[in-house]
């Protein structure tokens, strides 16, 4: 009996050890060809006396919001779901719409973020469905523009939408919107202060991607998919990609340099997509994903740069873990879900001072 309890337990330790060693080899497997397809993409060598501080050319920034407490919206809401019968699945996801107190909180705290550290933008535009508005006070105090949904689609049949990527198709739209913008959704925070060149190298924005979702994007989903609206709206955005022969590069999840021309040529190219995806109420497969096609065919079209040696940090959490000493030297911050009882650490965090950083680590900034 001591000898089959002594074989069991060393089959359970050889699978265990192999089960190691494979995911070991396919951790090395996947980060070796990540870095080798990252450098095979142009990068550009940042120029130390590189300067962008001319007022004379805006730079706005522009949200994506709204107000998932608002029983006018959540009835428009379940009368458009009532009248989509016709679809097997719809992505109706309320993973991350009640999170806190007031709706309003993270996107104020987020605003307020950006006019403290940046404090050369211009406009600050918020996207959102009529009559949605912020409190009056934080409008006063940060100069917020509101921008309805039915002031910048091209068509008003495809209202109400409650699709980011809808939205998103039309955002370049946006009446006095200045060419240089940095879009940001309700969750994404500057933690400190940033200059322009930043986000901009000199007239070209600043392409920051997921190196490592690439792998996904390319070789994981054509094996097996994940059964989620984005994640397939991103192979679809890929198979478009490679049919006009170039990549998809999923960016990074913060505030995200662009222009109205780079925006613009996609929506061009993709013009049918585009409106299709316009048009729908809700997420689907088959959806542009505006901000990374943009951004991925502004790349093959060098109006973006990717940047060697890049010294901006960011952080992604899925829920909010207060922990100054490891995210005060970020400088893009999102938190994904947000309970009610850290919102007051959040903001602790975020707007304090941090500590300047050593000359080495502020290569973008000597300017």
């Amino acid at each position: 009996m001591r000898v089959d309890f002594y074989d069991f337990f060393c089959i359970i330790l050889y699978v265990f050890v192999l089960l190691v060693l494979i995911t070991f080899l396919l951790f090395v497997g996947v980060t070796i060809h990540c870095s080798v397809f990252h450098n095979r993409l142009e990068k550009v060598e940042i120029n130390e006396n590189f300067t962008i501080d001319d007022k004379n050319d805006p730079i706005d920034v522009v949200y994506t919001w709204v107000d998932s407490k608002d029983p006018s919206w959540i009835e428009k809401k379940k009368k458009a779901l009532g009248e989509i019968t016709s679809h097997g699945s719809i992505d109706n996801s309320n993973k991350r719409w009640i999170n806190t107190k007031e709706s309003h909180e993270e996107i104020s705290l987020s605003i307020e973020s950006v006019r403290k550290y940046l404090p050369w933008i211009r406009n600050i535009f918020v996207v959102t469905q009529r009559p949605q508005k912020l409190p009056q006070n934080i409008i006063d105090k940060f100069n917020v523009i509101h921008i309805h949904h039915d002031q910048i689609v091209k068509s008003q049949h495809h209202l109400p939408v409650f699709s980011s990527h809808a939205i998103e198709t039309n955002i370049h739209r946006i009446d006095g919107l200045a060419n240089k913008f940095i879009y940001f959704n309700d969750d994404m925070y500057i933690n400190r202060h940033m200059k322009r060149s930043d986000f901009f190298y000199y007239d070209l924005p600043i392409f920051r991607y997921y190196k490592y979702f690439t792998f996904y994007v390319y070789y994981i989903s054509k094996i097996f998919s994940i059964d989620e609206k984005f994640v397939k709206s991103l192979v679809y955005c890929r198979n478009l990609c490679e049919n006009n022969n170039f990549y998809l590069l999923p960016c990074i999840h913060h505030a995200t340099p662009i222009t109205k021309e780079i925006m613009f040529d996609a929506e061009s190219m993709f013009a049918k997509d585009w409106e299709l995806t316009s048009s729908k109420s809700f997420r689907s497969s088959t959806d542009i994903v505006p901000i990374y096609i943009s951004l991925s065919l502004a790349f093959r079209n060098k109006k973006v740069v990717i940047l060697k040696n890049d010294p901006i940090k960011h952080t992604l959490m899925n829920h909010y873990i207060y922990a100054p000493f490891f995210h005060n030297s970020s400088h893009l911050i999102c938190v994904n879900y947000m309970r009610k009882n850290k919102t007051e650490l959040l903001r602790k965090q975020i707007l304090s001072e941090k500590e300047t950083q050593p000359a080495s680590q502020q290569v973008s900034s000597l300017h």
